[in-house]
């Protein structure tokens, strides 16, 4: 991961952590622009209830870190279990 990925991954996160989401369960990677968040994307504790998850947030969200002008692409995906 490259200096300017690293900082894409910092800003990210923070946004992140603007929208009360729960960091805990979120993995940020950066790689060439591409920043991929994966696991559930969920506010945090009580706010859950209040302010739901909608895809127009996420959309809005997505906007939101693609303001960056390093940022090519933001993907969502949802972690994998393995048995």
């Amino acid at each position: 991961m490259s200096r300017e990925d690293i900082k894409i991954v910092g800003r990210t996160r923070s946004i992140l952590a603007k929208h009360f989401l729960e960091l805990d369960e979120l993995h940020v990677g950066c790689s060439r622009g591409l920043v991929r968040i994966v696991g559930t994307v969920q506010r945090i504790g009580p706010l859950k209830e209040v302010m739901p998850i909608t895809k127009k947030f996420l959309r809005d969200l997505q906007m939101e870190i693609k303001r960056f002008k390093e940022v090519k692409r933001v993907v969502f995906s949802e972690k994998q279990e393995s048995e």
